[in-house]
């Protein structure tokens, strides 16, 4: 039960990991040049 809680949450922080990380490049692919650009 533990090992099969541990091993859902380890996938479940993973997954979110890389959704946020994609969201965050997209937004920022998107945003960039055309409202802001971060780096001026």
């Amino acid at each position: 039960m533990l090992q099969n809680q541990f091993k859902k949450d380890d996938f479940w922080v993973m997954g979110l990991a890389v959704v946020l990380v994609l969201l965050v490049v997209l937004l920022w692919q998107l945003d960039h040049g055309r409202f802001y650009n971060p780096f001026v």
